[in-house]
């Protein structure tokens, strides 16, 4: 949703030349995460990354291998334009 409202906002080219990585100050304020919005028990912000925004400001994210305790190992994976998840 984050990534949809920035497209609507400032155009979808502009949305895609943002640095894939959550991690990125400038990323996470455009998109109006803060520091630790997507640290949770198992991945913190640094696994996520945008992989792709589509045409409509839909966009596809790469999960790294979970840096918690008991995370994931098997990663990585991607949540797809369709909602679907695949490695």
């Amino acid at each position: 949703t984050a990534v949809r409202a920035y497209c609507a906002e400032t155009g979808v080219a502009t949305a895609q030349a943002l640095n894939p990585a959550l991690s990125n100050a400038t990323t996470r304020q455009a998109l109006g995460f803060s520091t630790s919005d997507l640290d949770g028990t198992y991945f913190l912000t640094a696994n996520y990354s945008i992989s792709n925004i589509n045409a409509n400001g839909i966009a596809e994210i790469t999960v790294q291998n979970g840096s918690g305790a008991d995370a994931p190992t098997d990663g990585p994976y991607l949540l797809r334009v369709d909602g679907s998840w695949g490695p």
